[in-house]
């Protein structure tokens, strides 16, 4: 690896990169909707998804949170018009898709996690999360069989700061007693996992699936310890 240390510990972002979710948010924001009596397109509701995340995101000013208001407001966005009409109980159908997504069921492993998270064990690489989301991941993770391979979960909501925020990285120091180029991080987010990494005076890594899975993107952990 040259003048490039080996990881103390490694940690992981989240979705994208632990975890996906098994359908298209859209579909089960349309499904669950009609339960209170609207019938909106899982088209069109994915398509203003996408559209409410970006504008919740970039136009925020500093990286959100995600707290659970900000999720509130995200839904309220997605939502098509027949599911903001004024007779539509959009407080209760928030607080049940909140708790849904909350289910592990809702959410996949990718399926190279648990071989990358056997070599680093292997190799006595410790491991972490480091994930802008809220309190909800624990459970999804230790349903998934995933939290108790982690040593520590650090979600945005808890530590005040989300990344690539540095307030974030210093909350995670503090909490594992590790800092500098020997902590790493990988991601799927240039600017929140690698460059939030960079500036903090870690190691990033990014993944850009398909082709650059987890199993790559710490190809040089394998290759120093000669697995």
């Amino acid at each position: 690896m040259g003048d490039m240390k080996m990881p103390s510990i490694v940690f992981f972002d989240a979705a994208g990169t632990l975890i996906r979710l098994a359908r298209p948010v859209g579909e089960t924001y349309a499904r669950l909707a009609v339960n209170y009596g609207a019938v909106m397109s899982v088209e069109a509701t994915e398509r203003r998804f996408r559209q409410a995340w970006r504008e919740m995101n970039v136009g925020a000013g500093s990286p959100p949170r995600l707290t659970k208001g900000w999720w509130k407001e995200v839904v309220r966005k997605s939502l098509p018009e027949e599911g903001r009409v004024g007779t539509f109980p959009f407080d209760d159908y928030f607080e049940e898709l909140f708790r849904v997504f909350a289910r592990p069921d809702l959410w996949r492993v990718f399926p190279e996690v648990e071989g990358v998270l056997d070599k680093l064990e292997h190799c006595g690489v410790r491991r972490a999360v480091l994930s802008n989301w809220d309190g909800r991941l624990r459970g999804i993770l230790d349903g998934l069989g995933l939290a108790r391979r982690f040593e520590w979960i650090g979600v945005s909501e808890e530590l005040g700061a989300a990344k690539p925020d540095q307030r974030i990285f210093r909350a995670a120091e503090s909490a594992v007693g590790l800092r500098g180029r020997e902590v790493w991080l990988v991601g799927d987010d240039a600017a929140a996992d690698w460059g939030g990494a960079e500036m903090a005076g870690w190691t990033g890594r990014l993944l850009m699936r398909p082709d650059r899975n987890l199993e790559v993107a710490l190809a040089e952990v394998w290759s120093e310890a000669d697995l």
